[in-house]
């Protein structure tokens, strides 16, 4: 939806989780089946990460925004520290080590 807003040269950090529209579950339109290869054309850079299945791996499905978010850290320049000090301080204590452990999982989509 806000593909247009991207530049040439920039990355399109994607999340492989489908979310179905309202026209598509009340039948007044159909999904397509070939998001990933549109992406593809679409974008010079593109990374598909599947957020829900690595915020799975963390106990904790609630992660999912830290994965991608991780993944973004790895285009931005910004210490990894400071990333952390962030999450520690935004996320509440019995969720940390789950989040941290999130926004590693995303940093490791990118190679």
């Amino acid at each position: 939806r806000y593909a247009g807003y991207l530049r040439a040269d920039g990355v399109a950090i994607v999340n492989r989780r489908r979310i179905v529209p309202v026209t598509v579950s009340a039948g007044n339109a159909k999904y397509p089946e070939d998001v990933e290869e549109r992406l593809k054309t679409r974008f010079g850079r593109l990374i598909l990460v599947d957020g829900g299945h690595l915020a799975r791996e963390t106990g904790n499905v609630r992660t999912e925004n830290v994965v991608l978010l991780g993944t973004l850290s790895r285009f931005l320049e910004i210490p990894l520290r400071a990333w952390e000090g962030a999450i520690a301080r935004l996320v509440p204590k019995r969720a940390l080590e789950a989040n941290l452990r999130a926004f590693s999982l995303g940093r490791k989509q990118v190679r």
